[in-house]
């Protein structure tokens, strides 16, 4: 498995070339875009010291935090198993070491390749885009491979070793900025190499990072005074691809991913339009066997949505319900979450309208690259007037007004069921929502434009409890979306 192989299947975090333009947050003026290349995750290993003051300070700013640790999730001082599960930290297994052990084979490097630590700090160098190395003098801990994997991976490294803070924060962004880092790695000693050194870095990480999430040019280091967290989700938007449409999922993903898939009232896969594109792919890349629908996501839509109906509309797992939890190892799904939609007259499936189910694929099983982690089921509402299927079992016609609210609220269930989701720590957190155009096609409202409709999203998606630390990247279509975002 050499490099340009993992470029491909997208286990390099590397940026994928599909260029992207970033859309203003709630917490920043209207008129300012995030770009391609602002910073959007940090790794570390969770060791004392440099790691976890950075991993501590990305969670206090609301930057994506994620890494790998030692196969038994410790420190130095022993076992973090919490912290690492608040970190999204995975731990080095056999097996995966087994996976990505052999992309240092080839590099001029000497380490121990069955060091718990050393295996930890190479798999971050690896699925990064660059690493910042705090590095006082002196320091004689495993600091030094961390700058060496980095140097023989051909990555961007820097190394700061603080001794004027605010110096080092304007070198840091800067040079954050001029290599794209989207990922970033950070290496440096534990706290008994150095002590104070996380005392040290908090400060020094929290004002960095809240300087590089936000576009070049808006804000100096200087100016940042920590207050509070990032509260609600960033957005960003693709540019037109050079023909076709945006694709369901990108080849090589930065952040762990989950897909919006535009359902159908029936809850199926498959179908046509791009419920049909979901099927295909997971055709091609599962192995799921089936026709023109695959019934078993629809029978497993289907119980969850009894089950949430029956909990008075709230979200449900289907490891809670036997009938659901069956369904997921044919679908080839670690898990399954959902929670029901608008209660409308004539729905083809009772509460089916707006209702949203995160389906959680298997490691080994996920479509294209390791970081495409989840199909996001959603059942948009169709509007009267639409140029959509009409009569029994295609679901309500709802007027104007209604029909924009109910698009709004599905926007709003979305993010909030992702959120709780991630929250309930059952498996690798949802980094990034990829959200296509829902309800803005046929089954848009005859009297509603695709501004409308993405501006109603934005408004639901700003409003969602819990989203905090989601990106949400709107795929183009006539770019309404960054339209959308301007005007709100």
């Amino acid at each position: 498995m050499d490099l340009e192989h993992l470029r491909r299947i997208g286990l390099m975090g590397a940026t994928s070339g599909h260029k992207e333009r970033f859309l203003p947050e709630a917490s920043i003026q209207p008129a300012m875009l995030r770009r391609a290349g602002n910073l959007l995750k940090l790794v570390a290993g969770g060791q004392t010291g440099v790691d976890q003051a950075a991993l501590a300070a990305a969670t206090e700013v609301g930057l994506a935090t994620g890494g790998w640790c030692p196969f038994d999730c410790s420190d130095e001082t022993g076992p973090i198993v919490e912290k690492a599960a608040e970190w999204n930290l995975a731990p080095v297994t056999e097996n995966m070491w087994e996976l990505y052990g052999t992309c240092f084979r080839h590099l001029p490097l000497q380490v121990d390749g069955q060091c718990k630590w050393a295996r930890r700090t190479l798999l971050n160098a690896l699925h990064s885009s660059g690493t910042v190395t705090i590095l006082p003098e002196g320091v004689v801990d495993g600091t030094h491979l961390g700058l060496a994997v980095s140097k023989a991976l051909g990555r961007p490294y820097l190394t700061l070793d603080l001794e004027n803070i605010d110096a080092d924060t304007n070198v840091c962004v800067q040079w954050i900025r001029e290599n794209s880092i989207e990922v970033l790695n950070v290496n440096g000693p534990r706290e008994s190499s150095s002590p104070g050194i996380a005392a040290r870095c908090i400060p020094f990480f929290k004002k960095c990072f809240s300087v590089a999430m936000v576009e070049d040019g808006q804000v100096a280091a200087s100016d940042i005074v920590i207050t509070e967290c990032w509260e609600r989700p960033r957005f960003r938007c693709e540019e037109k691809p050079s023909s076709g449409f945006s694709p369901l999922f990108l080849s090589e993903p930065t952040l762990r991913t989950a897909a919006v898939n535009a359902g159908d009232y029936r809850l199926y896969l498959g179908g046509g339009s791009i419920n049909r594109s979901f099927g295909d792919l997971l055709k091609e890349q599962q192995g799921l066997v089936f026709g023109k629908v695959c019934e078993h996501y629809a029978k497993l839509h289907s119980v969850l949505l009894a089950a949430s109906r029956a909990a008075r509309g709230g979200v449900v797992a289907a490891r809670d319900v036997p009938e659901a939890e069956k369904l997921l190892e044919p679908l080839h799904l670690s898990a399954s979450v959902g929670q029901s939609g608008d209660a409308l007259v004539d729905d083809t499936i009772e509460s089916a309208s707006g209702a949203v189910f995160l389906d959680v694929f298997l490691e080994a099983r996920r479509p294209l690259a390791p970081g495409n982690a989840a199909m996001l089921y959603v059942v948009g509402p169709k509007g009267d007037k639409c140029r959509g299927p009409r009569g029994p079992g295609a679901g309500p016609l709802l007027p104007r007004g209604d029909f924009l609210a109910s698009v709004e609220r599905l926007g709003k269930r979305a993010l909030e069921l992702v959120g709780a989701y991630n929250r309930a720590g059952d498996g690798a957190r949802i980094e990034e929502v990829r959200w296509c155009l829902v309800s803005g096609g046929v089954y848009c409202h005859g009297d509603v434009s695709k501004l409308e409709v993405a501006s109603a999203t934005l408004r639901g998606m700003l409003s969602a409890k819990g989203a905090r630390s989601l990106t949400v990247t709107f795929a183009y279509d006539d770019d309404v979306f960054r339209q959308a975002c301007e005007l709100c």
